[in-house]
């Protein structure tokens, strides 16, 4: 069986509040695997950006004033 490099590591859950209309709409597009794929590029691109010393550019798009580009990292 193929193994991935994130499968023998400590993990973390994460847990947000989403309407439970919004939430159906964006999680019936996507398979467990992509849903996994999608929040864990997510994270990645934000950590990048954090490096990146950008943590303004993701508050701003937390409170809606400016759009936010994710670049996924590159294995």
């Amino acid at each position: 069986m193929a193994t991935e490099d994130y499968q023998n590591i400590q993990t973390k859950m994460s847990a947000v509040r989403i309407e439970s209309e919004l939430y159906n709409r964006v999680t019936t597009q996507f398979h467990q695997g992509q849903h996994t794929a999608l929040m864990r590029n997510i994270f990645e691109s934000l950590d990048e950006l954090m490096k990146n010393d950008r943590l303004v550019d993701i508050s701003n798009y937390i409170y809606k004033a400016k759009p936010l580009t994710l670049i996924p990292k590159k294995d």
